[in-house]
């Protein structure tokens, strides 16, 4: 299979001191402390009230989101659809067989084994972090921490498979730090169905008015957390230090 590699600076965030863009190699990767800016992140905080975390895993915790791009990109090629970063963000936290069926269905292709294509992306995708690894974000990395602090419970709830988010969380060193972790295997309406968010709050044994949900996918991923009821939902995009893609 062949692979193209990523820009090497696609992603930075200014210094809050200088106002300087930084490079890349500035933002922590995966097993590195970002104990020294936890305090730099405290806007993000979740409410006195909050009695749990749940958050997604690609783009939120982990800044996979360009090597899934480039996994998509190998695979309409491989299928023969077409694919652009436009519908790629549009449709993010979406299960991937149900974004391949609809973009067959979209663009009046003939049915596939849609699994297979997925299956194909997947290995795609695994090549690519291969190569190069992606980097934990740094905000988010900083909430997890005053979520251990404060004692809370947390949880990952996930569009890609459940093996693909375990290994990412112990890449990113905190995979104990989740009492809970779902997968797409582990509930049958995809985000923005409420499902996976309430499943996410029965599992930890909270009510979702009682958790906060953290998301970089606006259309499905949002919309599921403010379906399920959640406290409050964060668009973890918003966030100071958030990777450009």
């Amino acid at each position: 299979m062949d692979h193209k590699r990523l820009p090497e600076n696609r992603s930075g965030y200014e210094d809050p001191q200088s106002g300087n863009q930084c490079k890349k190699d500035h933002t922590p990767k995966f097993g590195d402390s970002v104990d020294s800016k936890v305090e730099d992140y405290s806007d993000h905080f979740p409410p006195v009230d909050a009695k749990a975390l749940v958050f997604d895993c690609d783009g939120t915790i982990v800044d996979t989101m360009p090597n899934h791009f480039d996994a998509f990109m190998q695979t309409a090629t491989e299928y023969g659809f077409k694919f652009t970063k436009e519908l790629f963000l549009t449709e993010a936290g979406r299960g991937e067989t149900d974004i391949i069926r609809d973009i067959f269905k979209g663009q009046g292709l003939a049915p596939i084994d849609f699994q297979a294509a997925v299956d194909y992306k997947k290995e795609a995708f695994k090549e690519l972090c291969r190569v190069q690894p992606p980097s934990a974000i740094p905000p988010v990395m900083a909430l997890i921490q005053e979520g251990k602090r404060r004692g809370l419970p947390m949880a990952v709830v996930s569009g890609s498979a459940k093996e693909m988010v375990i290994e990412a969380l112990e890449a990113a060193g905190v995979k104990d730090d989740f009492e809970v972790i779902i997968g797409r295997q582990d509930y049958e309406k995809a985000k923005p169905d409420p499902e996976p968010y309430l499943l996410g709050a029965k599992m930890l044994g909270v009510e979702p008015k009682d958790c906060v949900g953290y998301e970089d996918a606006e259309n499905a991923g949002i919309a599921s957390i403010l379906a399920a009821g959640y406290l409050k939902a964060e668009f973890v995009k918003d966030f100071k230090d958030y990777p450009l893609f």
